[in-house]
């Protein structure tokens, strides 16, 4: 029986110069091939073949992980975007605005701009002026932890209608 070997014609070591990533053959398997009987030849194919399936498999699900991930991302981002009133240390309320493209609007006193990102399923704004906001969901529900040079303090805040 002739068995035609795995090799493609462009050979290429991993990392660690253990196997060909291009025919998926050992350098053993390689570097022997033409001594191999017609037995061991098939079972080399037959498992350079299985491996090529498994790795097909692993980057479709790895496809579907990423994309599932993508889109979690978008829905994250969006139970964020839109207006929130919040409340400063003497209980007044204001407008924070999240946009999608990740700006945050403000109209607390004269007004100012950020941007926002989401950390750990929270969110963090980042002032023009210095300042910065976290919102997370706290033991008494939604939280507003502000951070400024002069002061820090925690007040509720809720999506506005």
């Amino acid at each position: 029986m002739n068995n035609l070997s795995p090799c493609i014609n462009k050979c290429k070591l991993d990392k660690k110069e253990e196997y060909c990533i291009s025919c998926l053959r050992t350098i053993n398997e390689i570097s022997n091939w033409r001594y191999f009987s017609d037995i061991e030849k098939k079972k080399i194919i037959f498992k350079v073949k299985k491996k090529n399936k498994i790795m097909k498999y692993t980057l479709i699900i790895l496809f579907f992980i990423l994309d599932f991930s993508s889109v979690s991302a978008k829905i994250n981002i969006s139970k964020w975007v839109g207006e929130w009133t919040a409340l400063d240390e003497w209980k007044s309320e204001f407008i924070i605005s999240l946009k999608e493209d990740g700006e945050a609007i403000s109209n607390y006193a004269d007004g100012d701009i950020g941007i926002w990102s989401i950390v750990d399923n929270n969110v963090e704004i980042k002032w023009n002026s210095g300042k910065s906001d976290f919102i997370f969901r706290g033991v008494m529900g939604l939280q507003r932890l502000h951070k400024s040079s002069q002061r820090n303090y925690t007040s509720g805040i809720k999506k506005s209608n």
